[in-house]
Formats: structure tokens, C-alpha cells, sequence
């Protein structure tokens, strides 16, 4: 093979895996944009897109087959070009989607899912296509170049592995998301003009003539179709299970899940890699198939102790940490079963036979993906569904190979199988993920749903908690006492409340606080079924579901604010912390104009603002993007667990907290409650009024559905020594504004 066409023929599917996987993260964050975050729609976007891949390989497989004269990089170049194309038009066609969902849900709200299926389709199945059809031609390109297809299939998801975390560290933070779309679509042009060009000017310069298709394998035997259909199914119902703990370990922060899909991806294209020398030392496939079982289920055990694991290795954690972890724990397992597809092929196969191999182990994977989120984790818990792809991946392979494998082989699988069961650490029955620095605790109700695990615990001093995904996202103790501020403030300054909308319910606190208020109806907007399942375990709440003036609403909170007709005199949100995957929707400019919008003139809005969870540049950006569009706000800081709610008012005439119309009313037409704080010492804990806030934001950047500032300009370790109060950060920003008599005393809080 001449060095050129070498060059050419390991560059140009390098780039195409990279901007493969671009596409894939930029294609759900736009769904989840234009549709709202839900493990339906991302069950949606992923399906199309397998769907696509499917259908491109088994077409593509069929007609290179009849065009034997067809240029492979020729080729491949017209369908990078056609996916670069589709890539430069997302923008503006998600934001049509967005109006459409809209208009449909208002129209009629069941209709509303199939409409999200429509326009994904449209958007994603064709350049999806396109993809999958790479993998016929990647065969004939082998052949021509003499070039190893599972080199090539290697070298594509290496390439894909480095798109992940290109896009996580470097694209989006630096370029927003519309600018890595064009950057994204620029590389699929590039590589398309490259292979176009390429093609036509090495027509003579090539090793191997252009009909060496001729004498291969026509169609797959069934056992190499069950093979790579398991191992699909098995890796992604493994990538599904096991991420449910590492997530947990990785703050379910999109960088923590870009670098886990990395691990994954740079295995699995180690794995492609080094077959040809697995073929050559081991020979057998089907003692690397059982190997991989038993890796699974010895791997188990370890990953459902990962905060065990974690604690041993010290509090301070870097990317670098954690992707070192995940591939010590998960590397071994898809490595292994990652052998399989490009095993075989390299096999010798026509297109057509490569299209079929290719769409069976896609069909396997996104069953795999799918099965896992809505049948497995929510009947089994990951544990159990981990074991579950271990049983499966060996069954398959005993079936398979019944007459080959050796007797040995099954004891080593059996002992496997006995070690996973005995060292079951009883996740979701006796103990919750990352719930060790609360002490010793009984779980009382635990629901593993598509998207996350969700737990109600019982501390030793009474106390309870909810606990998702290993986050401690509410409770009833000391450092939860501002959750009941959260309803009761904006409730206050209003002069007459009589509409509000919760989103995020978490235990019921802030949703009863509103209640207790006296406020005639209440909107409850949660993403999670599980927190209205579990409330009856939290008294405190005071039965508030129960309440006929309180209606429960299953939705993103977004999505609901732009679908929905109804006004609100009041809204108050409490997402989970600003550098969680998804969250950054619910504190962009975009979010807060689509609230202003949703409110009457006079109508209030408050918004947690967690500085301890933080860094303190993020924490300003927060507080400018609020300010930017609500300019009539302020910052209250809870003095007894100094937490920052952020409160704005939509009108302009009076200050926020120049008047408190709940407090200055009460017996004339206002409830009268035994609040837990004095009323002089509500108004006073107004830390920062509009001036001031202005002031401590100004240097700040605005948080916007493009940049994504929060999940991927994230900060991963703040440099102060541990998490800093809203009162005491505050405090330094205004200096002799605010004595040190007058600020309480600095502690550590963990939400």
C-alpha cells in the first residue's frame, strides 16, 4: 500500500468518528432544548439515530455490491458532505420544532410525543443514515488499500473518543453550540472534499484492482448475526447499568459523562484494534466472549462500591481521576465484548453481508439501551442488571459454541456468578450511593427510574432525606430550612398571589410552604415521578399532594412554561445544583424570559442559588443572567443553612423588598402565620438589593441555552478549601458594606 493512500484511508474515518460523535451530543442537547430533558425524548433521539445508522448500513451494503466500480472514498466523501449539509441547517430547524411542539401541545397535549417523534426523525434520520453507511464502504476501502477493516472500524471509534471529549473540553466551551455545529459540519465538508478529491486523483495509484469484492462471503451464518446482536444488546445494557453508579461518582455532570463515554468508545476501538492479534494468539472468539461474562459480573461488585472507592482515594478529584477509574472498572468487560463485531468484519464479507452485521449489532444496541432504561433498572436496580448482561453474554455464547467450549470454562463461569451474588452490597435495599458522610441510615423507599435513581432514607436522629442518584437533593434537616423560604418569599412580596408554579417538588416543602400562605392554586411541575411517589414517606410536607388546590404536572419545568397557557402570579424553582447534566436549561436567559413571559405584570419569581455548590465565578453568572432579565431583584440568604435564593419581580416601579405586602398586610386580608422567622428579620436578610446585585455581577457572563456555561464551562474543583456560605461570599464581594457583626459565622454546608 503507497504511504498517500494509507494516509487517506486511516485520517479521513478518524475525523469522520469524531464528528459522528459531535453530532450525537449536539443532537440532545437541541432535543432536549426544543422538547425539554426526559428519558423519553433521549430514548427517542437515541433510537433515530440507531434506527438511521441501521437502515444506512443495510442499504449502502445492498448497493456498493452493484457498483463495483463506485470509488469507495468517492463515495464516502458525497455522504460526509451530505451529513455536514444537514449539520449547518440544525439550528434554525430545532427552533422550528420548538414552536411546533408548541403549537401541538396546546392543540392537543397526547398528540405532543408523537410530534417530538416526527420532527426528530426528520432532523436525524437522514445524516444518521449516512453514518451507518460508512460501514460497507470502510469494507471495500480495506480491500482496495489493503487496509484491515477492524483497523478501519478501530480507528473510526477512536476517533469517535476523542469527538467526546473534544466537544465536552474544548468545542462547546469555546465556540457555544451553534458555533460547534458549524465547526462539526465544517470537519464532515473537509473530510467529504478530501475523499472527493482523493478518489479521483488516485484512480490509477492503487494496490488492489476495483472488482476485489468479487468471491466474498455473500450473507452472515445465523451465529455470527446472534453474536454481534448479543454483544450490541450486552454493551449497552451494560453502558446504561453501570453509568447509573458512575454518574453518581461523577456528580452527574455532563463532563463526567463525556469522560465515561470516552472510556467506552476508546475501548471499544482498542478492542477493533487489536483483533487481528487476538485472532492470531487466541483464535477461539468464544473464550474472549466468556472471558468477557466473567470480567462483567467480577467488575460488579467494585462499580456498586464506587464511593467506597472514591473515599479511599482521597475528597479531591480531577478528570483525570475519574478516567482512570472508569476504565480500570469498566475497560476490562467492553473491551472484551468489544472484539466481537470487528471480529468479524474483517471476515471477508460482500457490502451487503457488512450492511447486515452492522444493522444487526446496532438493532442489538439500542434494544439493549432501551430495555435497560424501561425494563431492567426500574424491576432489577443496576446491580442486577449488570448481572443480568453478564448471564446474558454468557448463555449467548454457550448456545452458540456449546460443542467448543471447554469444562473448565463453565466452573470459572459459575464461580463468577457465585462471587457477584455474595458480594451484592444491597444498593437500593440497604444502603444508597454516596450517602456515607450522613451517617447511618434505613432506606424506606427506593425507585430506579429511565433517567435516575431515586431514594427516600431514614437517618439514626429521625431525619429524612431524598437522595437522587446519589445527590442528597432534599430533606428535613438544619441545612434544609431555606426550602420553605423558597415558597414563602416571592409569596410575600406579592400583593395578591393567587396562581403559583413550583418546579422541582423534591420532599413538599416549598410546595406547602405556598400552600400554607394561603395562595388558591398551586401548579407542581416535576420531571422525576418518582419525588410524588415517595412524598407520603416525608410528614413534614403536611400531605400536599393531597390538597385539591395543588395539581401535580410530570414534565420538565421548561417544557411546561412554554407549552402551557396559564399565568402565574408567582414562580419558584429549585433545580438540582447549575453543573448537573440538563440544569443549565433552567438557569439560561432563555429560561427566565420564557418565565417572564409566563408571569402577570407584578408577578414574582425566586430561584436557588446554591454558591456553596459552586464555583464563584458561575455563582455571579447566575445572578447576572437573573438580573438580566428581571433587572427588580435581590438576594435573600437564609441565616440558618445560608443558602441564596434569588428573587425578581416582573415590574419596575417599586425596589424588590421596598414593600413586603404579606408581611405589611398580614391580618388585613393576608394569612397570619408562626413563620420560622420574625418578620423584621425576613426584610433584613435581603442581602443584596437591585444596585447591589448589579454591582456583584457586572464582570460576569450571561448563562444561555448556547454557551452552556454551566455544564460545560464547568470548573471541576473549586480552589477554596472546601464549600463557602452565600453570606460569607457576599460578605468579601461588599467589604464595609456589610460589617462583620452583622454576618454569621462561616460554615460548611453540603446540600
Amino acid at each position: 500500500m503507497k504511504k498517500p493512500a494509507a494516509l487517506i484511508a486511516l485520517t479521513l474515518p478518524a475525523l469522520g468518528g469524531l464528528a459522528a460523535l459531535s453530532w450525537e451530543v449536539i443532537w440532545q442537547l437541541r432535543t432536549s432544548l426544543a422538547f425539554g430533558v426526559s428519558a423519553s425524548g433521549a430514548a427517542i433521539t437515541l433510537a433515530t439515530m440507531m434506527a438511521g445508522m441501521t437502515i444506512g448500513a443495510a442499504i449502502c451494503g445492498r448497493w456498493i455490491d452493484s457498483r463495483q466500480n463506485t470509488h469507495p472514498l468517492r463515495l464516502y466523501g458525497y455522504l460526509e458532505l451530505v451529513i455536514g449539509i444537514c449539520g449547518l441547517a440544525l439550528g434554525a430547524t430545532f427552533q422550528w420544532l420548538e414552536q411546533l411542539d408548541r403549537a401541538i401541545y396546546q392543540w392537543s397535549p397526547t398528540m405532543a410525543p408523537l410530534a417530538q417523534l416526527i420532527g426528530v426523525v426528520l432532523v436525524i434520520l437522514v445524516p444518521a443514515a449516512c453514518m451507518g453507511a460508512s460501514i460497507p464502504i470502510f469494507g471495500r476501502m480495506g480491500k482496495r488499500f489493503g487496509v484491515s477493516m477492524s483497523l478501519l472500524y478501530g480507528i473510526n471509534t477512536l476517533g469517535a473518543a476523542a469527538g467526546t471529549l473534544l466537544v465536552a473540553f474544548w468545542l462547546i466551551p469555546q465556540f457555544g453550540l451553534q458555533g460547534t455545529a458549524v465547526v462539526t459540519a465544517l470537519i464532515n465538508c473537509l473530510v467529504g472534499l478530501t475523499a472527493y478529491f482523493a478518489a479521483n486523483m488516485g484512480e490509477q495509484n492503487v494496490d488492489v484492482e476495483a472488482n476485489a469484492s468479487v468471491g466474498d462471503i455473500a450473507m452472515p451464518a445465523w451465529d455470527v448475526l446472534a453474536i454481534v446482536t448479543a454483544t450490541g444488546f450486552v454493551t449497552f445494557l451494560l453502558e446504561v447499568a453501570w453509568f447509573r453508579a458512575l454518574r453518581a461518582a461523577f456528580e452527574t455532570t455532563t463532563t463526567g459523562f463525556s469522560i465515561m463515554l470516552a472510556v467506552v468508545l476508546l475501548t471499544l476501538g482498542l478492542a477493533a484494534r487489536a483483533v487481528p492479534a487476538v485472532k492470531a494468539r487466541v483464535k477461539r472468539l468464544e473464550m474472549v466472549l466468556y472471558g468477557a461474562g466473567i470480567a462483567i459480573l467480577l467488575s460488579t461488585p467494585l462499580i456498586e462500591r464506587i464511593d467506597l472507592v472514591l473515599l479511599s482515594l482521597g475528597s479531591h478529584h480531577t478528570p483525570i481521576n475519574w478516567f482512570a477509574i472508569t476504565l480500570l472498572l469498566v475497560g476490562p468487560a467492553v473491551f472484551l465484548l468489544g472484539i466481537a463485531l470487528p471480529w468479524h468484519l474483517e471476515d471477508g464479507y460482500s457490502g451487503r453481508a457488512l450492511g447486515r452485521i452492522y444493522a444487526f449489532n446496532t438493532i442489538g444496541s439500542v434494544f439493549g439501551a432501551i430495555s435497560a432504561a424501561w425494563i431492567f433498572l426500574p424491576m432489577f436496580g443496576f446491580v442486577h442488571t449488570a448481572w443480568i448482561a453478564g448471564f446474558v453474554i454468557l448463555a449467548v455464547t454457550l448456545l452458540v459454541y456449546r460443542t467448543r467450549m471447554p469444562v473448565w470454562s463453565h466452573a470459572f463461569a459459575v464461580a463468577s456468578m457465585v462471587i457477584a451474588v455474595a458480594l451484592d452490597s444491597g444498593v437500593g435495599s440497604e444502603r444508597i450511593l454516596f450517602s456515607f458522610p450522613y451517617g447511618e441510615h434505613t432506606v424506606i423507599a427506593h425507585h430506579e427510574g429511565p433517567d435516575a435513581a431515586t431514594s427516600a432514607i431514614e437517618f439514626e436522629n429521625g431525619s429524612r432525606g431524598v437522595f437522587i442518584d446519589g445527590f442528597a437533593a432534599a430533606a428535613f434537616w438544619p441545612t434544609a430550612h431555606y426550602m420553605d423560604w423558597m415558597g414563602s418569599l416571592p409569596v410575600l412580596l406579592h400583593e395578591d398571589p393567587k396562581d403559583v408554579l413550583v418546579i422541582c417538588f423534591g420532599t413538599g416543602q416549598t410546595a406547602n410552604a405556598i400552600r400554607n400562605e394561603g395562595v388558591a392554586s398551586t401548579t407542581i411541575v416535576d420531571i422525576n415521578p418518582a419525588v410524588f411517589q415517595i412524598a407520603h414517606h416525608f410528614p413534614g410536607n403536611e400531605g400536599v399532594l393531597n390538597d385539591d388546590s395543588v395539581e401535580p404536572v410530570l414534565m420538565d419545568g421548561r417544557a411546561y412554561l412554554r407549552r402551557t397557557k396559564k399565568m402565574f402570579d408567582v414562580i419558584t424553582l429549585e433545580p438540582m445544583p447549575p453543573n448537573h447534566a440538563g440544569v443549565n436549561s433552567l438557569y439560561s436567559k432563555e429560561f427566565y424570559e420564557t418565565a417572564r413571559a409566563k408571569l402577570r405584570p407584578g408577578g414574582m419569581i425566586a430561584q436557588w442559588l446554591p454558591a456553596h455548590l459552586t464555583s464563584e465565578q458561575h455563582a455571579r453568572s447566575i445572578a447576572k443572567t437573573f438580573q438580566e432579565v428581571f433587572p427588580n431583584a435581590g438576594l435573600w440568604a437564609d441565616p440558618a443553612d445560608y443558602n441564596g435564593i434569588l428573587l425578581g419581580c416582573n415590574g419596575e416601579a417599586t425596589p424588590l423588598g421596598s414593600r413586603w405586602p404579606g408581611l405589611d398586610n398580614a391580618g388585613q386580608g393576608r394569612v397570619v402565620l408562626q413563620r420560622s422567622l420574625p418578620p423584621q428579620e425576613i426584610r433584613n436578610n435581603l442581602l443584596l438589593d437591585r444596585d447591589r446585585l448589579r454591582l456583584y455581577t457586572k464582570d460576569s457572563l450571561v448563562v444561555t441555552d448556547d454557551n452552556q456555561l454551566l455544564a460545560y464551562g464547568e470548573r471541576l474543583s473549586m480552589k477554596e478549601a472546601g464549600p463557602r456560605s452565600t453570606r460569607v461570599v457576599y460578605r468579601e464581594f461588599m467589604n464595609e458594606e456589610l460589617p462583620q457583626e452583622q454576618t454569621p459565622a462561616e460554615v460548611s454546608v453540603s446540600h
